[in-house]
């Protein structure tokens, strides 16, 4: 499961590097999805698949692993992007009867591009955590 997490959130990293260095400011095509317009090349439904599937698999890491720092912040910002696809999706679905500009796809993305670096980090936040904050606790709390 670690192995396919990391691999999700370095991929994660990599599409969006290349989607911002390719696409500068995200404006080069534009999709239109009933009232609602989309900016991106990659389509706003392809957009969601990545992070998703990285919160997913964070998710499912923390609650294997138990509580430790890194998987309680991992967990915490897979619920923070999970939430913010799903709400991005149901814009899309049911968008406002005012139309608009779609940028869901892209505030996902930036929010899951900490969850893919805490992903990456998580075993050195938790081996940090467990063996020089904890003992420095203790110690202080007369333990």
């Amino acid at each position: 499961m670690r192995v396919l997490e990391a691999t999700l959130a370095v991929g994660l990293l990599g599409l969006i590097a290349v989607t911002v260095e390719l696409i500068p400011g995200m404006r080069m095509l534009e999709t239109t999805l009933g009232t609602v317009s989309a900016p991106g090349t990659l389509g706003p439904m392809l957009i969601f698949a990545p992070p998703t599937a990285l919160a997913l698999a964070a998710l499912a890491n923390a609650l294997l692993n138990g509580p430790s720092a890194g998987s309680l912040l991992a967990g915490a910002l897979a619920v923070v992007t999970l939430g913010l696809t799903v709400l991005s999706l149901a814009t899309l679905l049911f968008p406002p009867d005012g139309g608009g500009v779609f940028m869901g796809h892209i505030l996902v993305a930036v929010v899951a591009i900490p969850l893919a670096v805490v992903v990456l980090v998580r075993p050195i936040v938790d081996r940090v955590v467990h063996e020089e904050l904890t003992p420095r606790l203790r110690s202080r709390l007369g333990h």
